[in-house]
């Protein structure tokens, strides 16, 4: 069977969607959704691209990014292609079709102009399996997640178990909803920026919550810990299969004894349960912030790596 490559865009809905049911759904990094909303943002133009040839199968989503517009590219010609924020990467329908696959992603990114490649690649998806040693890859950090199908309180540590209680006591509430919610996760997370001097990509705007929301529909959810009628604590959380990831968040130093956001992340992870579909809650952060934040114990979570490649495609 002759070999079949296609550069699909974000506008070619049904060809998107079918090739990622062909690699199981991936993840909502992969979604047209999520592309979408970093399209609109400025990050770049979204293709997947797609090979077959019989029973191998290959899929790879990035964004295509001007080298003029990057400030450290210093206006060089070309291109560069980059993983959308989050998790992403290659699949392959077999690790031995890797360099089958590689082989016809160099020759499109040839095509079309890239001059360098940055992959952020899935840690649970192990997307950087197949392709070890083939190119230069970092370890950057540890991914922690939550198996949410267990007794989630059997994952608890002592600290959190504690500040769960504390919480309960205090009296915060928490509560989950979709874009009627925005207006008060925007201010908290806006605050949350300022506070610890994010750099500007970091700061993401209502119109990148919108495109958000409506692109993923019911997986978008938007949580709130509130206390005495004040938002102390607000989560973004981001659904796809068997995963929740808790995408962004922010707080109330003022109110950070309440701690509301240990009790904002739990209720998420009870409520993901109910779905039954959702299997593993991605906290999204290093060790070294996530557990005494969450104050989970070891033994409850799984650490994946965090990998990325860079390629130099001339």
């Amino acid at each position: 069977m002759r070999t079949s490559i296609d550069q699909i865009s974000l506008d070619q809905t049904d060809f998107w969607d079918a090739a990622l049911g062909e690699a199981g759904g991936a993840d909502v990094y992969y979604r047209r959704g999520y592309l979408r909303a970093l399209e609109r943002r400025g990050e770049g133009r979204a293709v997947l691209l797609r090979a077959r040839d019989g029973a191998r199968f290959g899929l790879h989503v990035f964004l295509i990014r001007r080298l003029s517009d990057l400030p450290f590219a210093g206006g060089d010609e070309g291109v560069d292609l980059v993983s959308p924020y989050g998790y992403a990467g290659p699949i392959v329908s077999s690790p031995r079709d890797a360099a089958w696959f590689e082989t016809l992603w160099r020759g499109a990114a040839s095509e079309l102009g890239a001059v360098s490649e940055f992959i952020r690649f899935h840690p649970l998806l192990a997307t950087h399996a197949p392709f070890a040693g083939r190119a230069w890859v970092a370890r950057v950090s540890e991914t922690v997640t939550m198996d949410i199908r267990e007794n989630l309180e059997n994952g608890l540590g002592a600290t959190c178990a504690k500040n769960l209680r504390w919480a309960q006591k205090k009296g915060v509430e928490t509560l989950f909803g979709g874009v009627a919610l925005l207006p008060r996760f925007q201010a908290l997370y806006d605050a949350t920026m300022d506070r610890r001097g994010a750099a500007g990509y970091y700061r993401f705007d209502g119109d990148y919550f919108d495109a958000l929301a409506d692109g993923l529909g019911d997986d978008f959810w938007v949580g709130l810990a509130t206390h005495g009628g004040r938002d102390a604590a607000a989560g973004l959380f981001l659904r796809h299969g068997r995963y929740l990831h808790y995408h962004l968040g922010g707080s109330d130093h003022a109110m950070r004894s309440l701690c509301a956001t240990n009790q904002l992340l739990f209720d998420a992870a009870v409520r993901a349960r109910r779905t039954r579909a959702s299997r593993s809650f991605i906290l999204e952060a290093a060790w070294g912030r996530t557990i005494p934040f969450f104050g989970l114990r070891r033994d409850s979570l799984t650490a994946a790596r965090l990998l990325r490649r860079t390629y130099c495609l001339r």
